[in-house]
């Protein structure tokens, strides 16, 4: 069976230190709705290829609107 190594990015901004920021991230994550889903994903025995899987696309027909608005909302407001 393979494994992957997976990674997700974000920016953040204006903390005290990586620690501060690797929170932040994690609770950007964390959050009801939202819209960190997009992970670049590479087989570790592959010659580094790399694939986009963003489980919002897979899984749109879940969720409303209205999460992702209250998602959006509180990005703007943070």
């Amino acid at each position: 069976m393979p494994s992957y190594f997976v990674n997700w990015e974000i920016d953040i901004f204006d903390v005290a230190n990586p620690r501060e920021a690797a929170q932040q991230a994690f609770a950007h994550m964390q959050r009801r709705g939202t819209l960190a889903t997009a992970f670049k994903v590479i087989e570790h025995d592959s010659n580094g290829e790399a694939v986009t899987i963003d489980l919002l696309e897979e899984s749109m027909d879940d969720l409303t609107v209205t999460a992702i608005e209250e998602a959006i909302a509180d990005d703007v407001h943070r």
